[in-house]
């Protein structure tokens, strides 16, 4: 939870600055605000999951202190799982903030609300399974969510008025 909120204020500030730019009609400031803070919070992402997943196990042992061995043990299953997106994260977030400050609010939304709906759609399968196949349990849960931020960073990264900003 701490490390989305780092992330979205470093997506906030980068939603102002852009806003900002182009408002005085500076679009090269704001092409390299979004590169600046792509670089800074792809980079922190990259080294963030890294250190959990070296860490991964004491993290758990904090956080879950009492907890059975088994509930620590899917914990750090979903936890690294799930720290293969940061990367992802961070750019989704960038991304979206870059195209709010722009005025684009749309396709932040579109993206954004698409793939929560699709994210429900996808973990309940990957969770409980479909027909005959009888699913991947707790383990689908962080899968499902990987693999939609992963698919929401790819959206953004196709997103031509993302590509305007960032030349």
């Amino acid at each position: 939870m701490v490390i989305m909120a780092f992330f979205a204020a470093i997506d906030l500030g980068t939603t102002v600055v852009v806003a900002f730019s182009l408002g005085k009609r500076d679009r090269r400031r704001a092409r390299v605000a979004t590169r600046q803070s792509l670089v800074i919070m792809t980079l922190f992402a990259v080294l963030l999951a890294t250190l959990i997943h070296h860490f991964g196990e004491q993290i758990i042992d904090f956080v879950a202190g009492d907890a059975t061995t088994e509930v620590k043990a899917l914990a750090l299953t979903y936890l690294e799982l799930t720290v293969l997106s940061y990367p992802a994260a961070a750019i989704t977030l960038i991304g979206s903030g870059a195209l709010r400050g722009a005025g684009n609010t749309k396709i932040p939304l579109l993206i954004n609300g698409s793939l929560n709906i699709l994210n429900i759609i996808i973990s309940g399968i990957l969770i409980y399974g479909l027909f005959s196949w009888p699913g991947l349990g707790f383990v689908g849960a962080g899968l499902g969510l990987t693999i939609l931020v992963i698919l929401a960073q790819l959206q953004f990264c196709g997103c031509w008025r993302l590509v305007l900003i960032l030349r």
